[in-house]
Order: C-alpha cells, then sequence, then structure tokens
C-alpha cells in the first residue's frame, strides 16, 4: 500500500513565519522611522509659520518687539491659521515667538538683525525650539562653470 504524505513538516512551517516575522519588523521600522521624519517636517514647517508671521505682524506694527506674542494673538490678528497637532489631529499645537533686536549685529546693508526664539508645543511637550534671524542673508550661489 502507497502512503499519500502530502501536507507542510514542520520545519518548513516555522521557516515560514520566521521569514514573515522578519519581512514585518522590516516594514514596521521602515514604516515608524518615515511617520518621524514626516512629523518633524510638519513642526518644522509650523515653526516656519510662526515665524513669517511674527514678520508680518511686526511689519505691519500690530505686534511689538521684547514681546512675548502667542499663536493666539498671530491667530486673532488673522497672519496665522490654528496649527494642528500631526500625531492627535483633533488638537491644536500652540507657540510663541520672542523678537529681539541685536544692536552690535547688523547686516551688509546696515539693518538691524532681529533674533526670533520659536517655541511650539503640541501636547504640553515643546517638539521644537528654534532661534532664527531675520533679515536672513541670502547665499549666492556658486556659479558650476566658473573656472
Amino acid at each position: 500500500m502507497k502512503k499519500n504524505n502530502k501536507g507542510f513538516t514542520l520545519i518548513e512551517i516555522l521557516a515560514t513565519v520566521v521569514i514573515l516575522g522578519i519581512l514585518a519588523t522590516i516594514a514596521i521600522v521602515g514604516t515608524i522611522k518615515y511617520l518621524n521624519k514626516s512629523r518633524e517636517k510638519s513642526y518644522t514647517m509650523m515653526s516656519q509659520s510662526i515665524y513669517e508671521s511674527a514678520q508680518n505682524c511686526i511689519i505691519d506694527n500690530k505686534c511689538k518687539l521684547y514681546d512675548n506674542i502667542s499663536t493666539d494673538a498671530l491667530i486673532e490678528y488673522g497672519y496665522l491659521d490654528k496649527l494642528k497637532n500631526p500625531v492627535a489631529s483633533k488638537k491644536d499645537c500652540e507657540g510663541s515667538v520672542y523678537i529681539d533686536d541685536d544692536y552690535s549685529n547688523t547686516n551688509k546693508t546696515g539693518f538691524k538683525k532681529y533674533t526670533f526664539k520659536v517655541t511650539l508645543e503640541c501636547d504640553g511637550i515643546n517638539v521644537k525650539e528654534k532661534t532664527l534671524i531675520w533679515p536672513e542673508a541670502k547665499k549666492k550661489k556658486k556659479d558650476r562653470y566658473n573656472y
């Protein structure tokens, strides 16, 4: 009588499960890295938006130097939209800008440089703190054909 052995052995099933586990781990780690980079870019863009809104508010004389300008004030004046938290989209992020001038430092055109200290908080955690200088010096691109 002929035996009909069809199916997989325990070793073959275990090897398949191990390979699937390794592939799932690689996929999960890649996804987490991608999400973290996306959040970091989102926080950077929000900080840049706060910075530019504060610049416009100062130029229009609605905000004053040496004051801690909150994002609520920028939203109230119409310079900024609400900042949505990229982690919990139902909540908003809050931040502030402190603007100071540096009397000892001027740019090539003789204008005073202003230091903008931008802080951004989402869910009570300080996620981004950045100091920016305005007016920023524009770097000239080198001519790559100039030998």
